[in-house]
């Protein structure tokens, strides 16, 4: 039958091996498609990777609410980053970005997902550690507090600026007013901005808690004025101005930032503050020429603060 029609088989096989050679080069074509694609995306992973987390965020949430493509290409991207680099810039998403990129990454690696959603748990955990120690170091005295959060010994920097974000800002500044190390405080101030700028924060405390520390320490220098002075004076007459001052918790001073009153002073504090700087001698002689009530009174406060 060959023999018959020679031309005729040598065609078809001819077109056989066409369509063979076109398929392979199709597949070819097609793994060489999907290398160049994988390459692309590994790079951009790697540059990503290297960048600061806040314009890694950015572009982030620039590519999520960019189109389908770009939410795709970026869940893609993500899933060759480093987990832990990736985490850090996922807790700062919104909760709808956020799934929306976690979704998008158990298409293409569930297991991926799973371990990133655990390690969003242990993040979330964490900072609720840091809001738990806020509490505790602002019911503690400023000074006992400043021994702790003043250096570096038990917190990292990145965890103290988390823990005074989550502190009163008049406790926060009570406790830096102790500081003499500029370099601490601006190290500091950059991580709680950095912080700031990770959670979308336009409070921006490290300005106001500048001002308020400036005002503390203007108001102490004067209070040290006055208690040179009620050192020399006649005990009896320190108290009678102490009586006065003691009955009146109505506003003196206050610093105001943005219509708010921050750090407000009134006649009692007053008071209060200049006895805990007075020698303990002249606090207990002054003391005795209170009555028993005011006297227990004025010694309940100092003890109280």
């Amino acid at each position: 039958m060959n023999n018959k029609y020679p031309n005729k088989t040598v065609d078809i096989i001819k077109l056989v091996r066409e369509r063979e050679l076109r398929k392979d080069l199709l597949f070819s074509l097609y793994d060489e498609i999907q290398k160049e694609k994988q390459d692309s995306i590994k790079k951009e992973a790697e540059r990503l990777q290297k960048m600061d987390n806040y314009l890694v965020l950015k572009e982030i949430k620039e590519k999520i609410n960019g189109d389908t493509d770009e939410q795709d290409k970026i869940a893609d991207v993500i899933n060759n980053m480093d987990d832990k680099k990736v985490v850090e810039i996922l807790y700062y998403l919104s909760d709808e970005e956020k799934n929306l990129i976690l979704s998008k990454i158990s298409l293409i690696d569930k297991d991926k997902m799973y371990i990133l959603k655990s390690y969003l748990l242990e993040k979330e955990m964490k900072y609720e550690e840091f809001k738990d120690l806020a509490k505790i170091y602002a019911g503690k005295n400023s000074y006992d507090a400043f021994k702790i959060l003043g250096n570096t010994e038990r917190y990292s920097i990145s965890d103290l600026a988390k823990i005074y974000i989550n502190l009163p800002l008049e406790k926060a500044a009570d406790i830096l007013k102790y500081s003499r190390d500029k370099e601490f405080v601006d190290e500091l101030f950059y991580n709680i901005r950095r912080e700031e700028l990770l959670t979308g924060s336009k409070e921006n405390i490290t300005v106001k808690l500048s001002q308020i520390i400036d005002y503390i320490k203007e108001y102490e220098e004067k209070l040290n004025d006055l208690v040179l002075v009620y050192e020399k004076m006649d005990p009896r007459d320190v108290a009678n101005i102490i009586e006065k001052l003691i009955i009146n918790d109505k506003e003196l001073t206050a610093l105001k930032i943005d219509s708010i009153n921050y750090y407000t002073v009134s006649d009692s504090k007053l008071a209060i503050d200049i006895l805990r700087r007075l020698k303990k001698t002249t606090v207990s002689e002054i003391l005795k020429n209170l009555n028993d009530r005011k006297a227990t009174e004025i010694t309940r406060k100092l003890a109280l603060q």
